[in-house]
This record gives C-alpha cells, structure tokens and sequence, in this order.
C-alpha cells in the first residue's frame, strides 16, 4: 500500500479546509488527514507534503482506526454521513458534483451545524425536533412537524426564520437528510414554561434530572434570565422588603406561583392607589424572582389575545402587570380567562374532517398586578360590572406606603435590576431536594388556621381564604430554604392581610349588590314605590312595591321582575332574609289606587340603614 495521496484528494482536501476556514464557523474542526499505515505502521510525515508551487499542507494526524473515507482518504468522525451530506460541528456539508468524471466531487459548506436529536408526538402531530446553531454562533432548539418536510422551500424558510443559516440553493439536499435520519430518542417536547413531571422548564434551562425535556415555545426574549448570585440577591433585594407588608406579600406571590401545580386554582392581587405610592416597586421586586423586571413586567394595555399569550407564557410563574389604567373593556374582559387558566376554544380546518375544535390554551398562574384605581372601579367607568367570580379571583388591596421613603424605593428599583432571575431556580432546586415536605398538608392546616377564628364565612371569603394560606406556605418554604432572610414574618402578614380584607369585604358581592340596588330604590321611592294612601297615582312601569307614607312593602314578581331583572325572587328574597331586612312571612296590604288586594315584605328601615352606613 502506498504512502502517497494523488493531486485530487490532496485538492478536494485542501478545498474542504479552505472552506471551512473562509466561514470561520464557530467551535470549526479542520479535516483531518493521515495516510493509510505502512506495515512498519510508522505514519508518514504530512506535512512535507506538497504540490507544485504551493506551501506545505499543515495536517492533523490521526489514528487508523478513525473514519476512514470511502476513497481511503480519512478525515475527522462526522456526526452524521451520508455519501452526498455530511454534518460536522462546524457545519453541514453537501457533495458537489464535478464535470470531470475523474473527480468524485467535492463537498461545500451549505449551512450551519444542523442535527435531528429526538422525536415526539405533540398536539396528535408527529414532530421533529432539531438542534443547530443559529446566526449568532449559539445552539437553538426548533421543532418541526414531519409534514413540513414535503416542501422543501417552506422547510428552509421556516429554519431561516428561526436563525439557520443555510444556501437556499441545497434546501433539498437539507430536506432529504431530515428526511431519511430517524433519531432513537423520544424527547418530550413543550411550548410552556414550567413544571413538567418532576423538572421545571425555563427557555433556556431544565432544571431536574429528566434531560428529555425541550423547550420549543416563544417567550418573549430576555424574559427569563439571570444576573448575580442568590446571596447578592437575598442581601440586596430581598432584605430591603423586609418588615413591609406589601413588599413581603409581592415575593411571596412570586414564590406561590411555583406551587400552582399543588393546587387547582390561580388568582391575582391588584394593588391600587394614588400614584406616589410606588407600587410598581412591588412588581420589581417580585418579578426579579424570575428575570430583569424591565424585561418580565407586562403592560395591561394588551388585546384579549394578548393576554391569552401572557398567561400561557407565564404557565408556574408569576405574571406582572402594571398600570391597569391603560386596560380598555376588551382587556377587562380577559380577567376571567387569565386567572382560570384556559384561552378561547378555536376552529381548525381539516382535510379529513373539515371543520374540527383546535385544544384551547391552558395555564396556571398567580397575577400581580398595580394601578391608580381599582379593578372594579375600573369596570364600572366601562359600564361594567363585575361578576363575583371575576371579583374574587383579582381581589383589589388598597396601599398606603408601602416603602419607608423614596431612597428605600430607589435603592430596590436599582438592585432588582442588577441581581434577578436566580431565587426560582434556588426555590425549584429546594423543592426537588426535599420532596419530602408535603406542600398540600401545609397548604390545608394554614386554610384552616386562617378561617378558625370566623364562625362562619361566605363562600368568597372561604375562596381568598385559599389564597392567603398558599401565600404562607410560599413564604415558610422560602424561609426555610434560606432565600429569603428569616426576619420575613409569611404567618403574620398572610393572616393580617386576610382579615384586612374581610373587614371591608363582610359580606359577598352578590349579596352587597342585592341590599345596594334596594338602598336606591328607598331613596328613589316615587319612582319604585306607590303610594298606598292615595286613591289615584299615575301609573309608572318600574313599581316595585307599596309606600304607605311610613314603610316600604316589596311585592315579589315586581320586585323580582323591576328591580332585579331576574324571573323568580327566591334567591333575592333568602338574601334580604338573612340580613334581616325582610321578614320570611308577607303580609296582607290593599292598593286604594288600584283597589287590590295584596301581599307584601316589610322592609326593616332600621336594618336596612346599618349596610348603608357600612358601604359609607
């Protein structure tokens, strides 16, 4: 065997390097060169070889036993090789044919690093999921489906959108290597952040031991990244929250975030107040739990789609929202949707079947979000008034000062911005390392610490009761991990809190809005009430009840059908019952307007006057 390589291997070499030189790809490996062993197995010395009025090659030497090319010309291992692609480190190449049928080619650089490393099922679709390394010289993820490897002009515009570069004029040669390579490994695919199994999924990260995780989703850049350690973190924004109430509940909403998976609901706090109260630094603060608050704190000035889109991509963390002033109507609407977790049912078209109901968007979240005026102040400058489930779910806590001074408020606006986005992770790594602790127990024992003080409470109070005692579970585990110093008081303020709350929410919203329309109708009483005492009155449509110059009698359909606009008085009734402000017995009456006789509730003045100075 000889020791010589002929003027056209040494040429189709030299070309190869060459091009891998003049694209000067990020982590480029030369190829390397050896020749076959004589049998005294001594190697020969490459680089005293040449060719006519050129300087000595500088090749690598390898050892026998490495890829040896078909033509016996060996060359460094590719990552994969097809007789006409072959993928390196550096890149991907594809063989050019020559006109010369001598040569058997050459092989050009037609694109960057490029490789199939798994196989999922996503969404009932067979999927795809690829690595390569993107324009900037970083390594990206993207997953296709296998149908967009019929077209091969849609594949390539779809990678290049995704930041591969590639010679569009090889997209087929790209198309029939994904085509025919069949990776082995079953990946688990996701287009959320968050908890998956017993791993938390980041954009860039997975933290856990299940490495089949990959993320393929589309949060906005810069969202979730890190600077400084979680020791610069705890000293320098967590301490300065310290022993202020709202600063301390704020991380502790961040932290409870990462427990969604614990519990089956979301829900969100909305701290309101004039502008100089700087709530916006409680959104700094907590967000720096999970990335730079600049980057991570959305605006309420978004569509309903928008929305949609934020709470998906804030799935098992926290989701900020500031200046609910700027949300229009549509906004408002989406308060429902983004704390219940599930976005619009959406129609698909299908060859098959037609017209077929795409899986709507799930999600779970905690929201915290900061603005002047209340959520339901807000609603009702739309004309809107809030359902009770959509009021408990965002319960409105209104802030005095919440910083000591406006040097206290700078000096965390200005660290959370240099030190974020690593409490998560130290909080998710706790978890895992002591998935011993059983956060549902504790979650129970501190709902029923937070409602044992209470003989009986409304059904909403009972739900923000659920709220509160996560909140402190968050906290204690925080705490105990050492992310938070252990000057934090979780048990005191969650408790606190809640019974601020109650205080000006005693009773639910349905029944305050049930005793509040009958107060205007009092007050208004020659429109909603006839007179009893006189024998002709102009009838009016919106009558609800019997005035006789000293108490007011509520007719039941009227009163059901004018001034709650429902069809039976029942449940209204039961209210007003329980609040003693009706009797449960009607009595007899006669209009000498109408000369009828008739059957009334007699309203309580003196009860009723007590819920109208408590709403006062």
């Amino acid at each position: 065997m000889t020791n010589k390589l002929n003027d056209n291997q040494i040429s189709a070499l030299q070309s190869l390097n060459q091009q891998i030189a003049d694209n000067n790809t990020p982590n480029t490996e030369p190829v390397e060169i050896c020749e076959p062993m004589s049998n005294s197995d001594k190697a020969v010395d490459t680089n005293a070889l040449t060719t006519p009025n050129e300087s000595p090659i500088k090749l690598k030497l390898v050892e026998r036993d490495e890829y040896t090319q078909c033509n016996e010309i060996p060359i460094s291992k590719p990552v994969c090789d097809f007789e006409w692609l072959r993928v390196y480190k550096s890149g991907l190449f594809a063989l050019v044919a020559s006109k010369d049928e001598k040569d058997n080619g050459k092989f050009k650089h037609i694109g960057n690093y490029i490789m199939p490393v798994g196989k999922t099922v996503f969404n009932g679709i067979s999927c795809l999921l690829l690595e390569f390394i993107n324009n900037s010289g970083k390594q990206s993820n993207i997953m296709i489906e296998r149908g967009d490897l019929a077209d091969h002009r849609g594949l390539a515009k779809k990678l290049l959108n995704a930041g591969y570069n590639l010679d569009i004029y090889y997209s087929k040669q790209l198309q029939g290597f994904l085509n025919q390579f069949q990776p082995d490994s079953e990946v688990i695919a996701t287009t959320q952040i968050g908890w998956v199994n017993d791993s938390y999924v980041l954009p860039d990260l997975i933290i856990g031991d299940n490495k089949n995780i990959r993320y393929y989703g589309s949060v906005v850049d810069g969202k979730f990244t890190r600077n400084g350690t979680l020791e610069q973190w705890r000293d320098n924004v967590a301490s300065h929250c310290g022993g202020y109430e709202m600063l301390e509940l704020g991380l502790y909403s961040g932290f409870a975030s990462l427990l969604m998976p614990f519990v089956d609901f979301g829900f969100g706090l909305h701290f309101h107040g004039n502008s100089s109260k700087g709530k916006t630094t409680i959104l700094r603060a907590a967000s720096s739990i999970f990335g730079k608050p600049k980057e991570y704190i959305n605006k309420w000035n978004a569509t309903h789609n928008g929305m949609e889109f934020i709470g998906y991509n804030s799935n098992h963390a926290l989701c900020a929202l500031d200046e609910v002033n700027e949300a229009g109507r549509s906004t408002l609407d989406s308060i429902y949707m983004l704390i219940d977790g599930r976005g619009k049912s959406r129609a698909i078209s299908s060859k098959i079947n037609g017209v077929e109901q795409a899986k709507s968007k799930t999600w779970q979240t905690v929201v915290l979000s900061t603005g002047e005026v209340s959520i339901e102040d807000l609603a009702l400058q739309y004309g809107k008034n809030l359902k009770a489930g959509e009021s408990v779910r965002m319960i409105d806590i209104e802030v005095n000062q919440i910083c000591k001074d406006k040097a206290h408020a700078d000096t965390l606006i200005e660290n959370s911005a240099k030190y974020y986005g690593v409490a998560c992770i130290a909080f998710v790594e706790y978890l895992q390392a002591h998935n011993s602790i059983d956060i549902v127990s504790m979650y129970k024992q501190y709902y029923r610490e937070i409602i044992a003080p209470f003989n009986e409470l409304h059904s909403q109070a009972s739900r923000v009761a659920k709220y509160f005692a996560l909140l402190r579970v968050a906290g204690d585990i925080a705490v105990q991990a050492e992310i938070l110093p252990n000057t934090f008081k979780p048990q005191y303020y969650t408790n606190n809190l809640f019974n601020s709350w109650l205080q000006a929410n005693s009773m639910d919203k349905e029944t305050k809005e049930i005793i509040n329309a009958l107060i205007l109708a009092v007050d208004d009483y020659t429109n909603w009430f006839s007179d009893s005492n006189l024998d002709y009155e102009v009838r009016i449509p919106n009558k609800i009840g019997i005035h006789d110059g000293y108490n007011y009698f509520l007719i039941s359909t009227l009163t059901a059908n004018k001034l709650y606009k429902v069809k039976h008085f029942a449940k209204h009734r039961d209210v007003l019952i329980r609040a003693e402000i009706i009797p449960k017995d009607r009595q007899s009456l006669r209009d000498k307007a109408t000369k009828n006789p008739l059957k009334g509730y007699k309203i309580n003045q003196d009860n009723l006057n007590k819920f109208r100075s408590n709403d006062e």
